[in-house]
């Protein structure tokens, strides 16, 4: 029987991934639940790469994709389009410092979808809407995170 590197791989990552479950068993709810979310895909990915190593799968020769950006936009449009995204990013950290998380979040998602996206009123709001609820649900409810006010708040406050 000849050595299979892939199968021995996915076997230590598969036994990993079991060992995080049951180290997790007696834990509270909140502190296995990382864990858990972390470790099920990782036990049950691992098992079928472990199948498909043992199968001869793995064996297949695979080509290299050699990736090529497109160069055949002028320069200036790339470091406007660069520089976009940049400030978006830089806008959303700034908002989260203001404002806090919480508030910034469905904030930056219907400025992005409605300034950048040029998307509907309507798809914009229904879509930053989702995304504080499944914020407020995940972050909140679920997880019970603290999340730091924003300067601004604070500031309010005094």
């Amino acid at each position: 029987m000849r050595r299979n590197p892939h199968a021995l791989f996915a076997l230590v990552v598969l036994l990993a991934g079991i060992w995080a479950l049951l180290a997790t068993r007696n834990w509270p709810f909140n502190t296995a639940l990382y864990p858990r979310v972390i470790g099920l895909p990782l036990v049950v990915l691992a098992a079928a790469e472990l199948v498909f190593s043992l199968r001869g799968h793995a064996e297949v020769e695979r080509q290299a994709v050699d990736v090529m950006l497109s160069d055949s936009l002028p320069a200036a449009i790339v470091a406007r389009r660069t520089a976009v995204a940049f400030a978006w990013i830089i806008g959303f950290f700034v908002m989260i410092v203001l404002i806090g998380f919480p508030v910034a979040v469905p904030i930056f998602v219907f400025a992005h979808l409605k300034l950048q996206g040029r998307e509907s009123w309507g798809l914009s709001i229904v879509l930053a809407a989702v995304a504080w609820l499944a914020f407020e649900l995940v972050f909140d409810r679920v997880l019970h995170l603290p999340f730091a006010e924003g300067l601004l708040w604070q500031m309010l406050r005094r």
